[in-house]
């Protein structure tokens, strides 16, 4: 009997365990390689967003979204949706629309405040006649 036989293997690294998206951690479901919130909200991060989006939209209408759309767009989709969040928590009522109405009139004011520092409304036809 050769001695090679009974020598030791060497245990081989164990894989890294698969960590579940912060969605499927705090819906405390399994999280698949293809989940459709891994790339939005990956492991260990954005779990106050995840928690913001789960108290104001239809989770499976963001699922069913986020399976149309490429890893770049899903994060544009996520941050288009917390932005709507965060109007509707200062807006209740009118929520992105009404926020949007107010930076409006903000750069309207700002403008008629420029323009009459500079002696009058500008048309802009001035530049056009070239």
């Amino acid at each position: 009997m050769s001695m090679s036989m009974f020598k030791k293997k060497t245990p081989e690294e164990p894989p890294e365990p698969f960590r579940r998206c912060t969605a499927c951690e705090t819906l405390r479901q399994e999280c698949l390689n293809n989940c459709a919130y891994r790339h939005a909200f990956p492991p260990g991060k954005k779990k106050l967003e995840f928690q913001k989006i789960r108290d104001h939209k239809n989770l499976q209408q963001v699922h069913d979204a986020l399976l149309t759309k490429s890893e770049v767009e899903q994060v544009d989709y996520i941050d288009s949706l917390l932005y709507e969040v965060n109007c509707r928590a200062k807006e209740p009522v009118g929520g992105c629309l009404t926020v949007m109405r107010h930076t409006a009139d903000a750069i309207r004011e700002s403008l008629s405040r420029d323009q009459d520092d500079a002696g009058g409304p500008s048309t802009g036809d001035d530049v056009m006649r070239d």
